[in-house]
């Protein structure tokens, strides 16, 4: 540039400039630096001394090899960066995926806390699936307890959520035709209970044997609960006992109560001895 030269140097040489035009941009720094390379040229031609054409020589060896680095450098650089394209790829493909995987996972998700109880009915799948063999049971054990009762219970299944820290579904209710009311099971007395067991396990016998293609089940065992009987409650209870035993099952009882040996064909007997117990059969 011919205005960046001293006006001394235009007075003292003729020598004529040329303006370099360069494609495209370039770089101050590499600007400034073939700017001062002009003006250092063209001071030692206006002192009659040659230019220094071996130090020029290898400052463009020296710019050539930083060409060829930057070459290298920019292939190193393209190189990485067609990887980090392909990893972003990777990564995009890998977000689509996530995202469907996580739709799914809040289906199931949600699809599980119903199934796990987690809904308004505190019914899980599986009690759900209880509940509806211990409908068929409640339906035989409500005729048996009904015929030992009298009449007066009935047995129920809740189907209301009454407290929501439990589980639903298998509680047990019973209606009273005496009070026209249902209340839970565990308000009958010790007998009443009994009695309301009693015609369960017999029921549940019966959906299991019909359930399991009609194997018949030929023993029962009934454990205590005959102590709390009063006496028209306990003739009632063995009377609907030795009618499955007429149909062919043996009943066995285990109780205490003295008054069931006379009403039992076969008695075995365990005394306890300090020399171990015996066992004594009495038909």
């Amino acid at each position: 540039d011919p205005g960046k030269v001293p006006p001394e140097l235009r007075a003292e040489t003729h020598t004529p400039y040329r303006v370099l035009q360069f494609p495209g941009p370039i770089q101050d720094a590499w600007r400034e630096a073939l700017q001062a390379r002009g003006v250092k040229i063209s001071l030692q031609l206006a002192g009659r001394d040659p230019p220094d054409l071996e130090g020029v020589r290898e400052e463009y060896r020296e710019l050539q090899e930083e060409e060829e680095r930057l070459h290298r450098e920019h292939g190193r650089l393209a190189e990485r960066l067609r990887s980090l394209e392909k990893l972003a790829e990777e990564l995009r493909e890998s977000s689509e995926r996530l995202s469907q995987a996580e739709k799914r996972y809040r289906t199931i998700s949600a699809l599980a806390q119903k199934i796990s109880g987690h809904n308004e009915k505190r019914l899980s799948f599986h009690r759900f699936v209880l509940a509806v063999l211990f409908e068929r049971v409640l339906e035989r054990a409500s005729e048996k307890l009904q015929e030992l009762t009298g009449g007066r219970f009935r047995l129920l299944r809740e189907t209301q959520v009454r407290d929501r820290r439990r589980a639903g579904g298998l509680d047990l209710l019973v209606f009273d035709a005496w009070s026209g009311g249902t209340r839970p099971a565990a308000t009958l007395s010790g007998g009443e209970s009994f009695l309301a067991a009693l015609a369960l396990a017999l029921s549940l016998s019966e959906v299991v044997q019909e359930m399991a293609g009609g194997r018949p089940l030929e023993c029962l065992f009934i454990d205590e609960g005959f102590g709390n009987l009063d006496p028209e409650a306990l003739e009632t209870a063995l009377s609907l006992l030795a009618g499955l035993r007429a149909g062919g099952r043996l009943v066995g009882l285990i109780s205490h109560v003295r008054e069931l040996r006379d009403r039992i064909p076969a008695v075995l007997e365990v005394i306890p001895r300090k020399e171990g117990s015996l066992l004594r059969l009495r038909a």
